[in-house]
């Protein structure tokens, strides 16, 4: 062994931490196996027990060695110590003697390079063994690190748990034996004797053991140390590092040989001849061929005089001429920054998750909600610029994320036009590289591709004109800008191409993919930008390549959808549409929530804009609905973009288009070969021609948007499926989200069938209630508006636009049978949209009692749905739990109920339980509600208010108050009015109304959080031994009373046979010990009913609980069931006298509340430990 190490454990084969760690390592366990040895065999002499002094020599030599074999069994198991430190150390070795073996010869070949080169560079020859050296290194790394921790482990668990006992106990069975004892013979009969024994090596072994146990840690440590700093460089999970990231040469000679590496960047790929694919490619930005150069480069005779300004020059004069496809412009030759609208964009992503499996809504909808810690940036520029998500540093790789027509690709264009500009100084002397990931999808050319052929096809330019800009950007890195479209639409398999980017060494000729995959890691080219947008649907990919910056692009905000209607009029010379077409966006919800994504916003303005200019009758009616939108939007591309001669659509071509998009939809399949379709479907203006650059014969084809596609899909269905079979396709297809928009265009489509006197399809608009979520509870059934299906279904419904035939569904399905709605907005709040379609449908579900939405509206227009829905129906139970909006829109909620329905026919006021946060002009029409005895069968009610002027709040709330003090509500057994600040006088004008019997079975009053004092304890101590009044519960909470306040509570009314109270919560309410004598003495009184009881969040101290365990807990008089002391100032100090009242048989506590007190671990456990442990606590059910 000591050869081998000589001869492979040397210096360059390790980093300096991992060298030093085997040597010290292999010396130390060479000194203590020495030692450990020397004790093992002078052990049995040092090994003595103490037998009768009277016993012979042999009897004791042989008790001796009897009980030294139990204590070797005892303590020494199967492996000796000394045995143990020469494995432990042996196996560290040996890892290290085979790494060092294995990799020995690679290194020297590099150090003999690098002594004969001055500067290593990078090796020509690299096989695809390229982090061979880095692999076992690191693996050898792991290796000894696992193996000192586990023998640690060994060490305390298996071979020696129990140490090394200085005295050891012997017992030994003694069979009838005859001893000797001097001339004396004595015969008897022993059982077991117990022998005491002392072994004086053992101090000294347990020392050694110990300091083996702390080396093995300890280098075990250190060795994860060097892991975890390598982390980082291993190529498998980071390849971006600047270790990982760079060949075996690079890191033997950094890391190992502790030299200074220089990288010539990718002389190979230079001297790569270019392979041969297509001489005229270009890419989709339709850059001019090079057959037509411009002035400024034609000039020169050969590729040699082309300069990398001239070259830059050129290209920008490409970029800023371009044609754009009409899902960006409307108009021919139009500036892009002439219609370009900012989107919003935000760094960080929204908390949803996406696989191959997400349903369709799941793309389009369900991520609309942002990180409060994200940032949002204002300009295009600032995505390039650090900030605090990229902790000051700028950010190198960038990934921008958003949904289908959110305005990624027209970012793309807007940032190299931006470039050609030069409007920002982050892109000067840089050049920009943009890149359509759908151009690999052709994998047979891309097989084998150059460096310098992948970067001329992001420019577009011939070889000449873009030499000089490859010369440049290899020596410079730094200035190349690389833009990646569309990570969604390659077809291949996206994790394969991960793992070979990793495996490849920087060869030659790659693939176009793994090229991209080794940029966004930093493995060529280092210093330069990447930008890369995607889908969502692309997570499992992306979110691998750990990008510097994340970018969710959340689309237009309503000031921006009016902006783009503005710009879109003026784009087409008729900027008189725009207040029409502006008021019919912002008048109808739909449309307007439709328009949050770009592409939506140009389809409505193009269609709306045909509309007008173009009117289909003497109105020129609008459309609302989506059906009716994208009906019209088809009408108006085959008339305006139909690039046929006759300009109309074949009902040939028109079926062959919704059999693809039908048939994409169903294997989704976006795009489709040129063969797919002939010439007049390619001239219709409803598809988009995808042309590679690389190979322009693979053309492809996709609908203009994904929308479009599933509005041809439902015309399919409806125009070739006879009413069973679309039945049946509504039931089989319902409960997938991929067919939601399509099963809503469907349901648009029969309600036009249907009123065209064809009720064949009734049966099919009433399958879609088969796609419900419904839980039934008895005859009636809950609908949880927050399962998409339910939802799903509400929009089909509205799709309908028919009020008889909604109806009709209603009363013949399950429909009839809901009776409660709720939804729970969470993250994700309703949209105005879907407040539409609740508001559509719900007014004529005629058993609904209740609605229940908590924390889901946020936008006014919503407020203004719901205002509809109350002023049409007859509800019993209303919940608005915190909702957000304007005080006007709050405002209409209440001035519903004012023009409820049941309420102006006067037959009847079923509402039973109302729940609504209420704004300043709120708390008017609340009082009216009240004073025109809209409440009288009120039974729950519940009012919070947000005013921003406390003195205001207090002024309306005790009108409120004046309200229920002068009309009865008779039926009211809950009031909750926390945090309203009624203030003293609010609470004065109550306890009237009580003593009035105005609210004769209120039992439930809640006034946390109301700016009470002690002067209000007087009005309360008087209404509550009233005759009249019932209250039996009360939440004081979070109120000024103070010891004065309460004292005045407890003697004046708590004492008195006429109050009911047993339920009394006083937590935070400024008290201290003072007010625990008047409360001892009222809890002792016969007539105090109290069975409840919180204090929490006051300084009652330890002298309070004393009083009131001596005072109250431990008298028979005292009902307290349970307890709450939470956050009291409580100390260990009061735990046995608390104990001791918990154990005593005139205490009745069932459940007791300590959390948030000063108790330390052991005071706690003890105190558990003995409640625990006592007979009266267990039978009486005690939770502490």
């Amino acid at each position: 062994m000591i050869d081998a190490v000589k001869e492979y454990l040397t210096p360059k084969s390790f980093g300096w931490v991992a060298y030093v760690c085997v040597i010290f390592h292999f010396l130390f366990g060479l000194a203590l196996f020495g030692v450990v040895l020397e004790l093992r065999n002078g052990e049995f002499a040092k090994f003595g027990c103490a037998v009768d002094k009277q016993s012979t020599a042999a009897y004791k030599t042989s008790v001796e060695k009897r009980c030294y074999s139990r204590y070797e069994q005892t303590y020494n198991t199967i492996l000796p110590l000394y045995g143990f430190v020469l494995l432990s150390v042996a196996f560290t070795v040996l890892v290290s003697v085979i790494y060092a073996w294995r990799v020995k010869d690679r290194v020297e070949e590099v150090d003999r390079t690098s002594n004969e080169s001055g500067e290593p560079t990078v090796d020509s020859e690299q096989t695809s063994q390229e982090f061979y050296v880095f692999y076992f290194y690191f693996f050898h790394l792991v290796v000894r690190s696992l193996f000192g921790i586990l023998f640690t482990v060994l060490q305390h668990t298996v071979f020696y748990p129990r140490g090394f006992h200085f005295e050891f106990s012997c017992s030994l069975p003694t069979p009838d034996v005859t001893l000797r004892r001097g001339n004396n013979t004595f015969i008897g009969k022993s059982n077991n004797t117990l022998i005491a024994c002392e072994n004086s090596t053992a101090s000294e072994k347990q020392l050694w053991s110990v300091i083996v146990s702390v080396l093995n840690t300890a280098f075990a440590l250190i060795i994860l140390g060097e892991v975890i700093y390598l982390w980082r460089q291993f190529p498998t999970l980071n390849c971006r590092s600047d270790v990982g990231s760079s060949s075996d040469t690079e890191f033997i000679t950094e890391h190992l040989l502790r030299k200074r590496y220089v990288r010539l960047q990718l002389t190979t790929m230079d001297r790569t001849p270019d392979i041969n694919i297509a001489d005229s490619s270009t890419p989709n930005n339709n850059i001019e061929d090079s057959s037509t150069p411009d002035n400024s480069i034609a000039d020169s005779s050969t590729p040699d005089n082309i300069n990398f300004q001239d070259c830059t020059n050129y290209y920008k004069q490409q970029v800023l001429n371009p044609s754009y496809a009409p899902d960006i412009c409307y108009k021919e030759k139009t500036d892009l920054n002439d219609m370009y609208t900012d989107v919003i964009i935000h760094t960080g992503r929204a908390q949803n998750h996406f696989s191959k499996e997400m349903d369709r809504h799941e793309i389009f909808d369900v991520y609309k909600k942002i990180p409060k810690s994200s940032i949002r940036l204002e300009k295009i520029k600032d995505l390039f610029y650090p900030n605090k998500d990229t902790k000051g540093n700028s950010p190198r790789s960038i990934l921008a994320v958003g949904r289908p027509g959110i305005g990624k690709t027209v970012l793309t264009k807007k940032i190299i036009r931006d470039w050609a500009n030069g409007i920002d100084e982050f892109y000067h002397d840089k050049t920009v590289f943009l890149y359509k990931f759908r151009w690999f999808n052709i994998i047979d050319e891309l097989q084998n591709l150059s460096l310098k052929k992948f970067l001329r096809y992001g420019t577009g330019l011939s070889e000449e004109k873009f030499e000089s800009i490859f010369e440049e950007i290899l020596k410079e890195p730094p200035k190349a800008i690389f833009i990646f479209d569309g990570l969604d639409e390659f077809d291949g398999d996206l994790t394969n191409y991960l793992d070979q980017s990793r495996g490849l060494p920087n060869d030659p000729n790659m693939s176009g993919m793994t090229l991209f995959i080794k940029l966004a890691y930093g493995n060529l080219l280092q210093g330069a930008t990447v930008l890369v947008t995607s889908r969502p649907t692309a997570d499992h990919f992306y979110s691998r390549l750990n990008f510097d910056r994340n970018l969710e692009i959340i689309g237009f905000t309503s000031d921006k959808i009016e902006e783009y209607v503005s710009k879109f009029c003026d784009n087409i010379d008729r900027p008189d549409l725009k207040p029409r077409i502006w008021n019919h966006v912002s008048s109808s919800s739909d449309l307007l929530n439709l328009c949050y994504i770009p592409v939506n916003c140009f389809i409505v303005c193009v269609t709306l804009s045909g509309c007008l200019i173009h009117p289909r009758n003497d109105t020129s009616a609008l459309p609302t609905t989506l059906t009716e939108l994208y009906q019209t939007a088809i009408d108006h591309f085959a008339v305006h973009h139909n690039k046929n001669m006759d300009k109309t659509f074949s009902e040939q071509t028109l079926r062959k288009l919704q059999e693809f998009a039908s048939y994409g939809i169903k294997h989704r399949q976006l795009v489709f070969n040129k063969e797919s379709f002939d010439e007049q479907m390619k001239m219709s203006g409803l598809v988009n021609s995808l042309s590679n650059p690389i190979f322009p014969v693979q053309t492809q084809f996709c609908f203009i948007h994904l929308t479009i596609q599933e509005f041809l899909a439902a015309k399919h269905v409806t125009d070739t499926l006879p009413p069973d079979e679309i039945k049946k396709f509504i039931s089989t297809h319902g409960k997938s989200g991929q067919w939601h928009l399509v099963l809503q265009f469907i349901a648009g489509i029969l309600s036009k069938k249907m009123k065209m006197s064809s009720s064949d399809y009734y049966d099919c608009v009433s399958d879609f209630t088969k796609c419900l979520d419904l839980r039934p509870d008895t005859k009636a059934y809950e609908m949880d508006l927050s399962i998409h299906r339910n939802m799903f279904v509400m929009k089909c419904l509205r799709e309908l636009d028919d009020e008889d035939i909604v109806k009709t569904v209603c009363q013949n399905t399950d429909l009839n049978l809901v009776t409660y709605i709720s939804y729970i907005g969470g993250l994700e709040s309703l949209s105005t949209s879907e407040c539409v379609a609740i508001t559509f449908v719900c007014k004529h579900l005629n058993n609904l009692k209740c609605l229940y939405l908590a924390s889901s509206l946020t936008e006014d227009d919503c407020f203004l749905e719901v205002s509809k829905l109350l002023q049409q129906s007859c509800l019993e139970v209303l919940s608005f739990r915190n909702n957000k909006g304007s005080d006007l829109a709050k405002e209409q909620i209440t001035s519903a109920l004012m023009r409820q329905k049941c309420t102006l026919n006067h037959e009847h006021v079923k509402l039973t339980h109302l729940h609504i946060g209420m704004t300043e002009e709120c708390v008017s029409n609340m009082c009216a509600f009240i004073k025109n005895g809209h409440a009288s069968h009120l039974q729950r009610l519940k009012l919070s208010s947000n005013f921003s002027d406390t003195g205001t709040r207090s002024s309306k709330m005790s009108k409120l108050c004046e309200a229920l003090n002068e009309v009865p509500c008779p039926e009211l057994t809950y009031l909750d009015l926390g945090s309203t600040y009624i203030s003293d006088e609010g609470v004065d004008m109550l306890c009237n109304a009580l003593i009035k019997g105005r609210l004769c079975k209120l039992n439930m009053l809640i006034l946390k959080s109301c700016s009470l004092t002690e002067k209000s304890m007087h009005s309360l101590c008087k209404a509550l031994y009233h005759e009249h009044c019932k209250l039996s519960q009360m939440n004081l909470s979070r109120n000024a009373i103070g010891d004065e306040g309460v004292n005045i509570f407890f003697n004046d009314a708590v004492r008195r046979d006429q109050c009911e109270v047993t339920y009394l919560q006083l937590g935070s309410c400024s008290l201290t010990v003072n007010c625990i004598l008047p409360l001892c003495k009222a809890l002792q009184d016969k007539h105090c009913k109290l069975t409840w009881l919180s204090l929490s969040n006051n300084a009652i101290g330890d002298e309070g609980v004393r009083m009131l365990c001596t005072d109250a807990l431990r008298r028979e008089q005292c009902k307290l069931t349970q307890l709450d002391l939470e956050n009291c100032s409580l100390t260990d100090e009061c735990l046995p006298l608390l104990c001791k009242t918990l154990q005593d048989g005139h205490c009745k506590l069932n459940n007791l509340s300590l959390g948030g007190n000063n108790f330390t671990e052991e005071g706690k456990k003890n105190f558990l430990c003995n409640v625990a442990r006592t007979e009266c606590c267990k039978s009486r059910g005690l939770q502490i």
